[in-house]
């Protein structure tokens, strides 16, 4: 008995030291308010859900991290890069012939949303209690026409505003998260597409990226993420993570 209360302090204060030495506290929460963009008298007059991201430095250091949820405006950039492309959504009647079509096999699904991807977009993939990965294109192809569609109206447009395919592109600021001593960022992002598709929904985060997969003349190759950029310390790996579930 007295070894095992031994073996439950230890892990105990490993897993206190481990909490100690995390650096960023990623927290994901929902929120809803009236949004900016214009879709239609029936989403207009009413509140949309929110995702709120809220970073928070936990040092007394300039640190930096890559940043992995991307927006256009306040749309989540979901860009699904595979073809046929489904049937451009035109007008409001496209939209709500859509709807109509595609909650019959939404209602009851469940997804897994991971934003610690360094990637341009979100992936939306199906729920899995295996560790391998379902993706389901058709759904994150639905969400992309659906933001298109509502970005368009708003005469803006849907889509990244760089791309990481070589190693040039690592210097636009715009990719990474810099964060003075203690500082909080929080960044929202418009979750009405997921409300109109239905569904239940799980976002999660797991590390902080170290590295990604850049592109130049000599190949494709992993490069690490510099450890001082203007100054900030690179803050990378574990992190204070968080999940959210929601259900439409």
């Amino acid at each position: 008995m007295k070894n095992i209360c031994l073996i439950f302090l230890f892990m105990l204060f490993l897993n206190i030291q481990s909490l100690l030495s995390q650096n960023i506290a990623i927290d994901l929460s929902l929120s809803w308010s009236r949004s900016l963009v214009n879709i239609s008298e029936k989403f207009d007059t009413i509140k949309h859900p929110y995702l709120c991201v809220t970073y928070s430095n936990l040092t007394q250091d300039s640190v930096y991290m890559p940043k992995t949820i991307y927006g256009c405006r306040e749309l989540p950039l979901i860009l699904s890069w595979e073809y046929p492309k489904i049937t451009e959504i035109k007008n409001l009647d496209d939209l709500e012939t859509m709807l109509s079509t595609y909650r019959k096999y939404s209602d009851e699904e469940k997804f897994d949303i991971q934003l610690d991807f360094f990637e341009n977009t979100l992936f939306v993939n199906k729920h899995t209690d295996c560790d391998e990965i379902e993706s389901f294109d058709f759904y994150n192809r639905s969400l992309e026409q659906i933001y298109r569609f509502i970005a368009q109206k708003n005469g803006f447009s849907y889509q990244a505003k760089v791309y990481l395919s070589n190693k040039e592109k690592m210097d636009d600021p715009d990719r990474f998260l810099f964060f003075n001593p203690g500082e909080v960022i929080v960044e929202k992002y418009d979750l009405i597409a997921f409300e109109m598709l239905r569904g239940k929904y799980t976002f999660y985060y797991g590390k902080i990226p170290c590295e990604t997969c850049v592109v130049d003349k000599d190949g494709v190759y992993n490069f690490h993420f510099e450890e001082r950029k203007n100054g900030y310390r690179l803050e990378c790996g574990t992190v204070i993570s968080d999940s959210l579930t929601i259900g439409f």
